[in-house]
């Protein structure tokens, strides 16, 4: 019945699989129309109208508190009905009275809106979508904006396309106004039609995208019915074909899955080599972790059939360990090189300390790791339970050697070496699952368990350590090479529509045409209109070449002025995308740029040289990631430092580490690259030339990120090992069976000392982060009183009617460059006048309106700052307000300092010491354990002395006090022990004296019966033969020669009784000698071969004879015994299968077991069977176990009994070896 269940649940799978298989192959076929989360529309739909019904129920609300005239109440009042009933941050609210902005919400520009109150209009304003919805009361009118979706120019980190959160899945789309061919038109009553577009210009299928899923299901699904096949009874006597066979089958598996590309990889990172990549077997992540699945499942599977697997062997244990210790080593080697290959080849952050940066996919990578650690443990564990009973330490240790060398030189001819850590890693955990069995430790214990977890979590933490650091320093290398020849890209974003803007910018045409007379106006027209803002951290000089022009090139030569810089394109020259300018790889430690824009007048052409250099140490000033596109270069370069050198001068640097000016002179050729420590940093030193000098430094690791990395990995091996290695069945105990208070006391403080410490961390987290927020917004404040300080010099331009607008953002730009940070100025409406950073509005990425509340606070409230949160898409940072005072004592503008410039390196630093407070208190918790269980153990050794005490409690009474001079209730306890032990001295005398007079009460009561028997028959007889002489009887003759011979054999009985109470009292002086046990049991064996019905059989397990020490007679007595009563358990008429076994006992002993099939021996003549004067036959005296007994212990051995009623009893012997087995 459960053969036939099991064959159903293989079917039941295989079916399963061919049928996902089919549906993953072929449905997708039928199902080409199928689009991915294609919206509801009817639903999209319904859900605008509600949302906008909902917004202009609240315009109409909000109206009727409306007055009638602009004043600060009106703005009061709007900032407080936002505040409480627009709970919906995407509804922006715009109060005109007349013509007049009254109230904003937001700074988003509404003036290009046209007032409409007949429908519901989207537009685009700056880089959202709004449906704009005009509410109309008299002189009142109030714009709502519901937010809908956001549409950058690019996108980078910060900025991402969305949808407002209001609608969800719809992440696959873009909106758009106009009719789009493949758009999904959107009617809402009321509302201007517009159109959903696909982002992708494809339709992908749900079958399609749900393939992998379904198809990594049906291979589930064919191991599942490949373990329940092997699983049938067929294969339980076929042991080495049912392991084999799995083994085999997953194996095939695997590989045919790598090879057919089956299952089919998903489109998410963890398949691709973004994340790791090393060979066709490891090609991802996702197969890295695959993989190591798969080798667990085989180890397991063979771990669990480790019983009957080893009892399946035939060929020579010795050899059989030999040949199998190569594939032990090598699981160990393989975990090394598995590590390795994920340090080397993956973007992994592997540093555990690295808290923030620790993605899913670095836990997956070091889940990977433990399931190959498992593994290694279980076939590790598997040969030695299959080698340590049947071969000796030395032994094992050679085959282990043996096993090393083998797979050291196989490693050697692939041309892989291995490395010192993986030799040492290897040769710490053998070493230590050797001791665990040298020492007899059936299951691991939490001490144990910790040893091996910490022997891994040491290794982890040295081999990311070093990989990872000559990682590091092969990216370094990379960066260095960049940074020799570098180049800007935020500066070749701005260049490169410059192009066509200088070509048709009929100014620069007409200084051109008279060039003699205007070239200061060129330049300053060139530098104000074209290469200010971030471009003027370059120096500029432009160049007009006439038909004739020369250029000076030195002090004796010059040069055609279009021949040079066409000689400087073709030699140095690579030309930006869509533009004529060109970056010049001069290898001169600086950034240079050449641009060539050509002017016709009639004939004659007359060419502009634009040059662009860097100005000496000028350093990215945190020109805004708002504004680049993708990740941009410079993050490469975050937490270096660096700098360039040329000449051994400094041309230019970055970062914190202070660069000397003057680089001292390297003995070093050209191409090379030398590590030096200098300052706390480690600096990657790289000559491209004699001339020139890159550095590229990053501070040294800390200890105390070492340390707690060796603290994080501990916990997370700790826990996912015990979980996979329970599963396995691996012997591992770490609770102990009995409650032990020791155990209560140490989890007590631990896990009041890690509450603590996590509170304390919570605390000093959020009072660091407070801090950090406090420090930024006093930062922030200075430099607004600093740039408030130095616009006061240029108030004038300000304060004017028509204020100098070039004049003024020259000056801004200037000042942003000093104080690092942007600075806007609005007027007292609150709209922009004046920025440091156009590019921000240029790019529609802010609203030219001030934050509404700031203004309110400065036009109303009067107040002299203000600093609040800003966002632009999902970056938050800090904007400042001040306003302007003029020489009237009243505002004429207001100072704003958004601070997004350093908004990466603020959050770094605040990770950075958030970091640092985890890894501090995930260390300390660390230690604080480790001491907390050894004080426990402090705490508690007086008890465990007392239970030691305890449990060694000699009922004779010789007993040790023990000695605490303590007073406390330790030693209270500690006297009454000792009293006790007093009692009991005293109790045991008194106990040995009644023992004494009981025992010889109990003899002289069983001499008297054994001696009893003999003597009534004797008597009787007597009696008799007088009788039979007084009566005369005429055979008196015979019966008296037959009463003699009965006599005689009464007397021998007498005679026998007597000499086994002797040997009993007093066994005869053992003579020792090395005994040949095997030689010994062999001539029993022959001695008993001729009974009938009875088989014996000897076998030896040794692969030697062993030699024990003691004597020959004795000995031979014991077995002689053990063997006859083996016989006599047989009932009659049965069979009997006597079989003797030599194997090896603990502790260089060898152990002799004899085992029957007889009738067993029942639960309550067990504990009395090896006591004197006991017997179950109706012959004997009941003294033969017992002598055997007393013979064992006197070799310093010990005997024992297992037993099962019905099928048999096991009697084990296990004496010491001789001394030349023992070496």
């Amino acid at each position: 019945m459960q053969m036939s269940k099991r064959f159903i649940a293989i079917l039941f799978a295989i079916v399963i699989a061919a049928v996902l298989i089919f549906v993953s192959e072929f449905a997708i076929r039928f199902t080409p129309s199928i689009q991915i989360n294609k919206p509801n529309i009817s639903r999209l739909q319904t859900k605008i109208e509600q949302e906008l019904n909902t917004t202009k129920l609240l315009g109409k609300e909000y109206l009727k508190l409306v007055n009638e005239r602009c004043s600060p109440e009106i703005f009061e009042q709007g900032v407080k009905f936002c505040e409480e009933r627009v709970s919906d941050s995407n509804v922006q609210f715009f109060l005109f009275l007349g013509d007049t902005l009254c109230f904003w919400s937001s700074k988003v520009d509404v003036s290009d809106i046209n007032i409409d109150t007949s429908k519901v209009v989207l537009h685009k304003i700056q880089s959202d979508y709004y449906f704009a919805q005009w509410i109309s009361v008299g002189n009142k009118r109030l714009l709502i904006l519901s937010h809908l979706y956001s549409e950058f120019p690019y996108q980078n980190k910060y900025l991402k396309n969305k949808f407002s959160s209001s609608y969800k899945g719809l992440d696959d789309y873009k909106v758009s106004i106009n009719l789009v061919y493949n758009g999904t038109p959107i009617r809402v009553n009321g509302v201007t039609q517009f159109y959903l577009v696909p982002v992708d210009s494809f339709r992908r299928s749900v079958i399609e995208l749900s393939k992998p899923i379904i198809q990594w299901i049906s291979v589930a699904l064919v191991i599942v019915a490949i373990y329940l096949f092997f699983g049938l009874s067929y294969f339980r006597k076929k042991i080495l074909f049912k392991v084999f066979g799995f083994v085999g089958f997953m194996v095939a598996v695997r590989v045919l899955s790598l090879y057919f590309g089956f299952p089919a990889k998903a489109d998410g990172i963890l398949f691709g080599p973004k994340l790791f990549a090393h060979s066709q077997f490891n090609a991802s992540l996702g197969d890295f972790f695959i993989n190591s699945f798969f080798v667990f499942l085989v180890a397991a599977y063979i771990f669990r059939n480790r019983i009957r697997l080893v009892k399946s062997f035939r060929i020579d244990s010795k050899v059989l360990a030999f040949l199998t210790a190569p594939i032990v080593v090598a699981m160990y080697v393989f975990v090394d090189t598995m590590f390795t290959s994920l340090i080397l080849h993956s973007t992994l952050t592997m540093e555990t300390y690295r808290i923030f940066n620790v993605s899913v996919y670095s836990l997956l990578g070091y889940l990977s790791i433990s399931l190959w650690v498992a593994a290694a443990f279980a076939i590790s564990g598997f040969w030695l339970n299959a080698f340590f009973t049947e071969l000796r330490i030395k032994w094992i240790s050679l085959a282990l050697l043996f096993g090393a060398v083998i797979v050291s030189v196989f490693l050697v001819l692939i041309g892989v070496s291995p490395t010192i850590y993986g030799i040492a890693w290897t040769l710490l955990m053998l070493s230590a699952f050797v001791c665990f069995k040298y020492f007899k430790v059936d299951k691991i214990a939490l001490r144990g368990y910790l040893v091996i977890v910490g022997i891994i979590s040491f290794y982890s933490v040295v081999i990311v350590s070093h990989y990872s650091f000559q990682k590091e320093e092969d990216v370094r290398k990379v960066l260095a090479i960049n940074l020799s020849s570098e180049r800007d890209p935020v500066a070749e974003m701005l260049i490169a529509p410059l192009y066509h803007k200088m070509l048709t910018d009929t100014l620069i045409r007409a200084y051109i045409r008279d060039i003699n007379k205007y070239n200061v106006e060129l330049y300053n027209h060139l530098r104000k209109k074209y290469f200010k803002n971030y471009l003027n951290r370059y120096e500029l000089r432009a160049t007009v070449c006439l038909q004739n022009s020369v250029v000076i090139v030195d002090a004796n030569n010059t040069m055609g002025c279009n021949l040079f810089f066409n000689g400087l394109i073709d030699r140095y020259g690579i030309l930006i995308p869509s533009s004529r300018f060109y970056y010049l790889n001069l290898q001169n430690g600086s950034i240079s740029y050449v641009g060539e824009i050509g002017y016709r007048y009639g004939d004659e052409l007359r060419n502009l040289y634009i040059e662009l250099d860097s100005r000496p140490s000028w350093e990215l000033l945190g020109y805004p990631e708002l504004l680049i596109e993708g990740k941009g270069s410079q993050s490469m370069l975050k937490g270096y430092s660096w700098a360039k050198y040329h000449k051994g001068l400094l041309v230019t640097q970055a970062g914190d580490f202070p660069y000397r000016l003057k680089l001292s002179s390297v003995d070093s050729t050209a191409n090379t690259y030398e590590l030096i420590n200098y300052l706390g940093y480690n600096h990657l030193v790289y000559h491209p030339n004699f001339d020139d000098a890159v550095i590229l430094s990053k501070p040294r690791e800390e200890p105390l990120n070492t340390t707690a990395s060796f603290a994080y990995n501990l916990v997370f091996f700790f826990i996912t090992l015990f979980i996979l290695l329970k599963w396995v069945d691996f012997p591992i105990q770490l609770r102990a069976k009995n409650p032990s208070f020791k155990n209560r006391i140490s989890w007590a403080i631990s896990l009041i000392i890690i509450l603590s410490l996590i509170m304390v961390a919570a605390a000093t987290i959020l009072y660091n982060i407070k801090s950090f927020n406090l420090r930024n917004e006093k930062n922030l404040s200075e430099k607004l009183l600093s740039v408030m300080f130095e616009l006061d010099k240029d108030i004038e331009l300000i304060y004017r009617t028509n204020p100098d607008v070039d004049r003024l953002t020259d000056r801004l730009i200037e000042l942003s460059n000093i104080f690092y940070t942007d600075i806007n100025i609005y007027d007292t409406s609150g709209s922009l006048m004046v920025t440091s950073r156009p590019e921000m509005f240029e790019k529609q990425l802010l609203g030219r309106k001030m934050n509404p509340i700031a203004w309110y606070e400065m036009a109303y409230k009067h107040s002299p700052k203000f600093v609040d949160s800003e966002s632009i898409g999902s970056m938050s940072f800090l904007s400042a307000y001040v306003p302007i005072i003029g020489s009237n004592n009243k505002a004429i503008a207001y100072l704003n300092l958004p601070y997004f410039t350093k908004q990466e390196e603020l959050r770094s630093e605040l990770y950075s010491i958030i970091v640092a407070i985890i890894n501090i208190y995930a260390l300390l918790a660390f230690f604080a354990i480790a001491v907390a269980i050894l004080i426990s153990g402090q705490i508690t050794r007086p008890l465990e002395l007392i239970r030691e005490r305890i449990s060694m409690v000699n009922i004779a009474g010789n007993n040790e006090q023990i000695q605490y001079s303590g007073n406390d209730e330790v030693g209270q306890l500690i006297r009454e022990y000792n009293r006790m032990v007093d009692e009991l001295a005293w109790s045991a005398k008194e106990l040995a004296r009644n023992q004494r007079e009981s025992a010889w009460r109990e003899m002289a009561k069983q001499i008297a019966h054994e001696v009893k028997n003999p003597l009534t028959p004797i008597k009787l007889s007597l009696q008799y033969l007088v009788k039979a002489k007084k009566d005369g009887v005429p055979d008196w003759d015979q019966r008296f020669e037959k009463f003699s011979q009965s006599l005689v054999e009464q007397i021998n009985t007498l005679t026998n009784i007597a000499n086994e109470f002797s040997s009993f009292a007093k066994l005869p002086t053992a003579n020792i000698s090395p005994v040949n046990l095997n030689k010994l049991l062999n001539d029993i064996v022959t001695l008993y071969s001729g009974y009938k019905n009875m088989s014996f059989t000897l076998t030896n397990r040794l692969n030697f004879e062993p030699t024990v020490m003691a004597d020959r007679e004795q000995l031979l007595r014991v077995f002689n015994n053990l063997v006859k009563n083996a016989i006599q358990a047989v009932e009659r008429g049965r069979h009997g299968d006597i079989e003797i076994i030599i194997m090896y006992g603990n502790d260089n002993s060898v152990k002799v077991e004899v085992t029957d099939n007889g009738t067993g021996i029942p639960d309550d003549i067990l504990p009395k069977l090896f006591t004197p004067n006991f017997t179950t036959k109706s012959g004997g005296s009941g003294l033969g176990l017992a002598i055997t007994r007393e013979i064992v212990l006197g070799f310093g051995g010990n005997i024992k009994v297992s037993t099962k009623v019905g099928e048999g009893s096991t009697f084990t012997v296990e004496l010491p070896m001789g001394k030349d087995e023992q070496s």
